[in-house]
C-alpha cells in the first residue's frame, strides 16, 4: 500500500482524515485493522467476478453472499445497505466488518456518493464505534462511472459530513491501479486546494437562526401546515423552518442542509412512510443525530403515520402521535414550544 495523498478536516472533538491509497484493498497491512470496509453491489448480486472487489475477497476467503445471508443488520429498504457481522479474526482481510452498498437506481456521481454516505451514517453515528472506514473508487469499474466525477464528489461530500460532525476518523480510498492512481492523485490535489480555497467561506453569523426546523416530506406538507398551526396557538413569536426540500439534490446536499439546522434550537422529524422513504429526509435527519448526539435534547421525533421503523429511528425518543391524532399532536406542539420558552 502506498500512501498518495491526504486531507485533514478539523472539526470539533478532534480532526477527521481523508486518505488517497494505491494498492490491494484486502491485503492484509502489518497491525492495521479498519473498522469496515465498503463494497457496492448490484441488489442480490454478489458474484466473485474477476476484478471486482467481490472477486478479491473471495480469493482470500471472503464470500459476500455467504455474509448476506446472515447479515448483523439489513437497512436496505431505508438506507440501500447492510452490514456483515463481526469478522473474526482469523480472517485474511484487515476490516471489522462488510457494509454492502446496493443503490437501487444509478444516478450522477453526486447522488451516488451521496447515497453511501447515508449507508455510513446509521452506523458511524451509532453505538457501534464504527470510526475507520476503507472503500475503492466506488463505481468506476463494471459500472462505468468517471473517476473525475466521483473521486471529487467523494472528497467533497467526505469532508461536509466531517464537518457536519461524523465521528469519523479516517476514510481510506484506495485504487488498485497505478495507472488511475496516478490521474486520481492529481484530482485529489486539486479537491484539497479547491477545499483550502473555499475554507470558511460561509460565516455563522450570515445565517438567520431559527426556532424549530422541521424535517419532514413533502407529500406530507399538510401534516407540517397542522402542526405548524399548533405551534403557532402556543407562541406565534416562534421562528419555524421548514422549507429545506427546496435544496437541489447533489453533492451540496449535507452543507446547505447543515447551514440550515447548525443554529436551530429544535429539529422536529416527522414519521411517515413517505419520510422514511426519501432520500432528503435521511439526509436531515442524519444530520439532526449528529446534533442530538453531541448536545442532547435538540431532536424531536413525531411518529406521525404508522410505519415501519428501522432500529435507527427508534434509537431517539419519539412523540407518538399515531395516526394523526390530533390531542396528542396538540400536546407535543405545546410541549416543544415550552421547551424552547420563548412564550
Amino acid at each position: 500500500m502506498i500512501l498518495l495523498d491526504r486531507i485533514e478536516v478539523s472539526r470539533t472533538g478532534g480532526a477527521g482524515t481523508i486518505e488517497l491509497w494505491q494498492g490491494d484493498l484486502t491485503e492484509p497491512a502489518d497491525d492495521e485493522r479498519l473498522d469496515l470496509l465498503v463494497v457496492s453491489a448490484f441488489p442480490d448480486d454478489y458474484a466473485p467476478l474477476p476484478d471486482t472487489l467481490i472477486g478479491a475477497l473471495a480469493k482470500r476467503g471472503v464470500s459476500v453472499a455467504a455474509l448476506a445471508e446472515r447479515k448483523a443488520e439489513d437497512l436496505r429498504a431505508n438506507f440501500s445497505c447492510w452490514i456483515s457481522e463481526v469478522l473474526p479474526q482469523s480472517v485474511n482481510v484487515p476490516y471489522g466488518r462488510i457494509l454492502c452498498f446496493e443503490p437501487d437506481e444509478r444516478g450522477r456521481a453526486a447522488e451516488l456518493v451521496g447515497g453511501i454516505f447515508r449507508s455510513l451514517a446509521p452506523f458511524v453515528a451509532g453505538p457501534d464505534a464504527i470510526r475507520t472506514v476503507a472503500m475503492p473508487v466506488v463505481s468506476t469499474g463494471d459500472v462505468g462511472e468517471s473517476i473525475d466525477d466521483v473521486l471529487p464528489a467523494l472528497v467533497a461530500t467526505a469532508t461536509e459530513w466531517l464537518l457536519a460532525g461524523l465521528p469519523l476518523d479516517r476514510l481510506k480510498i484506495v485504487e488498485r491501479s497505478p495507472q488511475k492512481a496516478e490521474a486520481l492523485a492529481a484530482l485529489f490535489a486539486n479537491e484539497r486546494e479547491r477545499l483550502v480555497k473555499t475554507a470558511g467561506e460561509t460565516s455563522p453569523d450570515s445565517r438567520e437562526e431559527y426556532d424549530v426546523f422541521i424535517s419532514y416530506c413533502q407529500q406530507n406538507a399538510s401534516a407540517v401546515d397542522l402542526f405548524v398551526e399548533h405551534l403557532r396557538a402556543s407562541d406565534p413569536e416562534l421562528r419555524v423552518f421548514r422549507d429545506i426540500q427546496e435544496i437541489d439534490v447533489g453533492v451540496a446536499w449535507q452543507q446547505a442542509i447543515y447551514d440550515a439546522i447548525e443554529d436551530c434550537r429544535k429539529i422536529v422529524a416527522l414519521y411517515t412512510p413517505e419520510y422514511l422513504a426519501s432520500k432528503m429526509c435521511q439526509e436531515e435527519y442524519n444530520i439532526a443525530r449528529l446534533r442530538e448526539r453531541e448536545e442532547g435534547g435538540v431532536l424531536v421525533p413525531i411518529y406521525f403515520m404508522e410505519a415501519d421503523l428501522p432500529n435507527y429511528y427508534r434509537i431517539t425518543n419519539y412523540v407518538d402521535c399515531r395516526e394523526a391524532d390530533q390531542e396528542q399532536l396538540q400536546k407535543a406542539a405545546a410541549d416543544l414550544a415550552g421547551a424552547i420558552g420563548r412564550g
